[in-house]
């Protein structure tokens, strides 16, 4: 090191070289660095969601809470164990150690929850394993709407158009809808129907001088009706000619008419459809569930991106995949919610502001105190080399 002054003096072009070296590679690893809005951070924290539609608080925490703490307590690195059983679903909440390899501990997590779905109901879904990261933080979010289109037409549309195509864009890990509408059908047993079909098969039964026995339907009848009839089971291939074709038997209810002429008892004395004994109907959620921008109903779109793509690159693939989408569907309107690039940009802007400012007072106050132009030109010099030089260490160190 003390040789470094003279060694700088005899060998000028060795020490420009080097010099040309740290800019290079400088720049090189500045327009290779990625830029993300939250640092990748790894929280000791997992939560494990699962509903169970239907069930009261007191029927979540018995059958499906207990059970899940009981099988995470033996887990690698449990730290503590916290629960909250409200009505239709169970929420675990995990604490691990700090240094917790979370991607481990969810292989290890999701075997033991395998384990537990054989002995839920069959109306439990399957336990759903959230790791927190800032990667969960939505990208970006906005509204779409349609000037000729209502909120159900709106809804069909996005599901099955818009969606796969957003889905499809690289660095996209998941598009959710916010909002969207949904027809269910609701099938309500009817007492009075039931017991006058009673009453009618029964004088039947009488003048044929038959003993009756009433109908005896309630909603576990009809739901095993509605599984087995609502099926398509796959039972081989058929070769012809070298062609495969795959035959499947049962048949799936494609209409509310045909739901309402199925039938619940069919022999040669009687038969009972369940529009006999029950009244069908389609109902939306839309009362239920709903979004609205600027007081007018909307759909909201949120997207989230895969750990390994920068958040910049993706926002402009989106961008670019949302302008051709428009050029479809001319009616579209899209009302920006969020969109992490822009205060990204905004930060990464605001800190070169920053430096150029505080080279230029650093200059000004070395001019002030040396009052030599000679040596202030060098330093001035030397202070963006020494930053440019720092992004090869954040390069090679992964820091983003």
């Amino acid at each position: 090191m003390k040789n470094l002054p003279k060694f700088s003096i005899n060998r000028p072009i060795a020490i420009i070289m080097g010099i040309m070296i740290i800019l290079i590679l400088g720049i090189i690893s500045l327009f290779n660095l990625t830029s993300e809005l939250l640092p990748s951070i790894n929280f000791p924290y997992a939560i494990i969601s699962t509903t169970y539609p239907g069930a009261s608080p007191e029927l979540i925490e018995n059958v499906v809470t207990k059970p899940i703490e009981s099988s995470m307590a033996t887990v690698s690195n449990i730290n503590d164990i916290s629960s909250i059983s409200n009505e239709n679903y169970s929420i675990v909440m995990l604490e691990f150690s700090e240094s917790t390899n979370l991607d481990a501990i969810s292989i290890e997590m999701s075997e033991k929850l395998d384990m537990l779905t054989g002995i839920f109901p069959d109306e439990v879904t399957k336990p759903m394993v959230i790791k927190l990261n800032p990667n969960m933080i939505p990208i970006m979010q906005f509204a779409i709407s349609f000037k000729d289109k209502d909120i159900i037409e709106t809804s069909n549309l996005v599901k099955n158009n818009i969606l796969s195509k957003l889905e499809s864009v690289p660095g996209v890990a998941q598009v959710q809808l916010i909002g969207s509408t949904e027809d269910t059908i609701n099938i309500t047993l009817n007492e009075d129907k039931i017991n006058e079909l009673n009453n009618n098969y029964q004088a039947i039964f009488k003048q044929q001088g038959l003993p009756f026995t009433p109908i005896n339907i309630n909603s576990e009848m009809i739901k095993g009706i509605l599984a087995g009839q609502n099926m398509e089971i796959p039972v081989g291939y058929i070769n012809d000619n070298n062609k495969e074709t795959l035959v499947r038997i049962g048949n799936r209810i494609k209409s509310i008419n045909e739901l309402k002429q199925l039938p619940i008892i069919s022999n040669p004395m009687m038969e009972v459809i369940i529009d006999d004994i029950a009244n069908v109907n389609i109902k939306s959620n839309e009362e239920n569930s709903y979004s609205k921008v600027n007081g007018e109903h909307a759909l909201i779109i949120s997207i989230q991106k895969q750990s390994n793509y920068a958040t910049s690159e993706v926002i402009n693939d989106i961008n670019t995949r949302i302008d051709e989408i428009k050029l479809e569907y001319q009616t579209m309107e899209i009302n920006m919610l969020l969109d992490q690039a822009k205060y990204i940009n905004l930060t990464i802007n605001s800190v070169l502001k920053n430096l150029i400012y505080g080279a230029i007072l650093a200059i000004i106050v070395l001019i002030f105190f040396l009052k030599d132009i000679r040596p202030t030109i060098i330093i001035g010099i030397a202070i963006p080399i020494s930053v440019i030089a720092t992004f090869i260490m954040i390069y090679f160190y992964g820091i983003h």
